[in-house]
């Protein structure tokens, strides 16, 4: 069976500290060859999603939580079934099954699927197949700390902390029963509390020792020390440790369509509409006690479509506003080259003025790229994209994502020390 455990939110310079904190795995992780990994994106979806099709987010469409559907001013959350490519990492063998725990984008699929939601999908099925419902850990299942964004926001910062503790504990619990199950040919475990950790205390809190958290801390790394133990016991298993992204400080935010729109690319909507779209996603975070809805925090209902050639209504995405792909689209294809050279030119004069080299851009690899994935995307060091309206004051948050991460493999010859996506997902697919 294959094991793959990932550590989302750490970085390789976290490793050390994870490992005294893991004394009795630590032999076996520190066998184990060490990776760096890069993604295209940051975005927990768009890694993910990298890394279960072995393609990138071109070819694959996920570049985020979500994705433009009919119209660049209407946004849904992005899930497997918008995937342009299977998932083979989690594609099980012939009459076996798969446990895949807390990964963003996946659903529930009761065939071949052991599942635990990640809290991110439009659904309100927390574990599937409803069968487990006979066993308490799993009735009790959540999958994030915290109801409601707005809820979360109101709690002390160590309340937060712990709850997020708490929630990953109860999960480990899930998880070790899951493991169990016969007839398993791979076990895929998320956990999703160094990432959090990370946005609300910052790097390097593995080492920070003197937090009134880190006792809790400690504690659920015992209990996960446990886990990975027990599990490297189990015969014929294959285990490997990842993480398909890090942190960063962050330094700035920036909002790329108020950049467009500097630019003539993009048209905002006049202060009415602004105000509506704003009012909705305020009346949507304040409903948003379950898992089944979401505020696509970007300038979804916000646009002038009719006179907008380019925008960016996913973070750290462009999409030209095509004819043939959105049904209120303004740029023909005979066009569609021509824009798209003009945005990338506009984007690189204005990055350099304000970032120097710190940036880069990636622009679809077709000449016309008739799919709803991006036609660039934008990646800027430190820098946190915050596509709310104007009206809206961005917050610089402690950290940002780097798209770029770890893998801890098993031997193999002639692989080398830095590997890409797509690469990491060949290796975990032999």
């Amino acid at each position: 069976m294959q094991c793959l455990i990932a550590f989302d939110g750490l970085s390789s310079r976290d490793l050390p500290a994870l490992l005294e904190l893991l004394p009795r795995s630590r032999k076996l992780l520190a066998n184990l060859s060490k990776h760096t990994v890069s993604y295209s994106l940051n975005s927990a979806q768009a890694s993910w999603a990298e890394l279960l099709t072995g393609v990138n987010l071109f070819s694959n469409g996920c570049a985020g939580y979500a994705h433009p559907t009919s119209s660049l001013n209407t946004l849904a959350v992005f899930t497997e079934a918008d995937l342009l490519a299977v998932p083979k990492t989690i594609e099980p063998s012939s009459g076996s099954t798969v446990a895949v725990v807390n990964v963003p984008i996946i659903l529930p699929r009761s065939r071949d699927r052991l599942w635990l939601a990640d809290g991110s999908l439009p659904t309100n099925r927390l574990f599937s197949p409803s069968e487990l419902s006979a066993e308490s850990i799993f009735k009790s299942y959540l999958p994030r700390a915290y109801e409601s964004h707005a809820g979360a926001a109101r709690l002390p910062q160590m309340a937060l902390v712990n709850r997020c503790i708490e929630t990953e504990s109860q999960r480990l619990l899930c998880v070790a029963s899951l493991f169990q199950r016969k007839g398993l040919s791979k076990f895929v475990y998320r956990l999703s509390l160094f990432d959090q950790l990370a946005h609300l205390l910052g790097i390097r809190f593995l080492e920070a020792a003197d937090l009134s958290s880190f006792g809790n801390l400690s504690n659920f790394l015992r209990e996960l020390d446990d886990v990975v133990e027990s599990f490297s016991a189990h015969g014929n298993l294959q285990m490997s440790f990842i993480s398909n992204y890090s942190h960063e400080p962050c330094r700035a935010t920036l909002n790329l369509n108020l950049v467009l729109a500097a630019g003539g690319f993009t048209q905002l909507a006049d202060a009415q509409n602004l105000a509506r779209a704003s009012t909705q996603r305020m009346n949507v975070a304040t409903a948003m006690w379950k898992p089944t809805v979401h505020n696509l925090t970007s300038l979804e209902g916000c646009l002038d479509t009719s006179r907008t050639a380019a925008a960016s209504p996913v973070a750290g995405c462009i999409y030209i506003n095509k004819r043939t792909v959105f049904d209120d689209g303004i740029v023909d294809d005979d066009n569609y080259l021509t824009v798209r050279g003009k945005v990338v030119s506009y984007l690189q004069n204005f990055l350099i003025s304000q970032y120097g080299s710190s940036f880069e851009i990636e622009v679809h690899p077709s000449d016309f790229n008739k799919t709803k994935a991006p036609d660039l995307i934008v990646k800027i060091d430190g820098v946190e994209f915050q596509n709310l309206s104007a009206s809206m004051a961005p917050i610089t948050p402690l950290t940002t994502h780097v798209a770029k991460g770890f893998a801890l493999l098993p031997e193999r010859l002639n692989v080398a020390e830095q590997i890409s996506a797509t690469q990491l997902a060949s290796l975990l697919n032999d």
